[in-house]
């Protein structure tokens, strides 16, 4: 009797470790879906943007059809960076193969990607997507840290864009990265998600849904003000930029990352040479399999140094300065990190650059 109890139990434990496939350091990086009906004509492909190098984990896509489902799950892919078999689950009413999974773990550089769906044809979408497949796109920054920790950056409180009798004020609410709030005197709505030093989502005047359109707003370092840029549902360009301008907080929530936080921010991909090496003064190869962002961070800082830089995949720099010699194409940096095959050590002559947080 006690073998079988044990069998059970042993069971019982490799289901739940099958159902629970999230990570527990991972956040939702983008998402667009949301419980209105949907349908799956005139699909249109779903970009997201990031603003420092992420771990993209893993993938969601719906696929309803009208309440059959799929036959079997496809592949979800992201433009240039590659696609992969997704894993098929029931939706709602038990629809066969409806909620499409896809696991990349793979390390994306800051910009703009697109995600791509083998099926479009059973991709769902609605007007709260704006015709945008369903997707949810979860990760994590590489390196830790930085204003990747939300839990050691807060913005909630009350942004005002001026003087604060006549100032247009935002209440923010936040949660984790997830961000609400309310403006216009209480009579709109909006929420987005904070990732790396931007908040990006969608508003609506009305307290329903915020679908009206969407917001980007790029905190400056200190963490003191935003510039905020607003748009109509048609996407954000210079032809519809309705408003801009630089918000301050005025009450509410912690002025800056502390001190900690930065340790271990993304500053960018930069050129280098060896006449002079624009990092220095102490260079570390470390041999093996050893050299990846966290332990060129963790040694550089164990050195008493502000600065690491990666360059060539095996070899770490430590210094007060950088960027002499000017910024590259962050696509220049693109030499796996033999410690992490999931990061990026910059590459010939090119350093990707962290802060150690000194």
């Amino acid at each position: 009797m006690r073998h079988y109890i044990s069998l059970f139990c042993l069971i019982f434990i490799l289901v739940i470790a099958w159902i629970d496939t999230s990570d527990a350091n991972e956040t939702q990086v983008y998402s667009n879906r949301n419980k209105s009906t949907v349908q799956n004509l005139n699909i249109r492909l779903p970009t997201f943007t990031i603003n420092q190098p992420m771990i993209i984990t893993r993938i969601n896509t719906y696929h309803w059809n009208n309440g059959r489902g799929t036959s079997q799950p496809g592949q979800i892919g992201i433009k240039g960076a590659g696609s992969w078999q997704a894993k098929g689950s029931p939706g709602m009413r038990n629809t066969p193969n409806a909620e499409w999974q896809a696991f990349p773990n793979i390390q994306l550089n800051p910009g703009t990607y697109t995600i791509v769906d083998s099926d479009p044809a059973t991709w769902s979408q609605n007007s709260g997507s704006q015709g945008l497949g369903f997707v949810a796109i979860y990760g994590k920054p590489v390196g830790g840290g930085g204003w990747g920790n939300q839990a050691a950056f807060n913005i909630q409180g009350i942004w005002a864009d001026g003087p604060e009798a006549s100032a247009k004020k935002i209440n923010v609410k936040q949660n984790g990265n997830q961000i609400t709030g309310t403006y216009h005197e209480g009579r709109s709505v909006l929420q987005g998600t904070l990732q790396g030093n931007t908040v990006t989502g969608r508003f609506g005047y009305s307290r329903k849904m915020p679908t009206t359109g969407q917001f980007t707003w790029t905190f400056k370092p200190d963490g003191r003000e935003f510039i905020g840029k607003w748009c109509n549902g048609l996407g954000c360009s210079p032809s519809n930029l309705w408003d801009r301008g630089t918000f301050r907080r005025i009450s509410g929530g912690t002025a800056q990352p502390s001190q900690s936080a930065s340790r271990g921010n993304y500053l960018g991909c930069f050129k280098d040479s060896n006449n002079p090496f624009d990092m220095g003064p102490y260079w570390k190869r470390p041999g093996g399999n050893k050299n990846s962002v966290d332990w060129c961070i963790n040694h550089c800082r164990g050195k008493n140094y502000k600065y690491a830089g990666l360059q060539y995949a095996v070899s770490c720099a430590c210094g007060n300065t950088y960027g002499n010699q000017g910024r590259a194409p962050e696509k220049d940096c693109s030499m796996p990190c033999p410690g992490n095959k999931n990061q990026k050590c910059g590459a010939a002559y090119r350093n990707s650059v962290y802060s150690t947080g000194l």
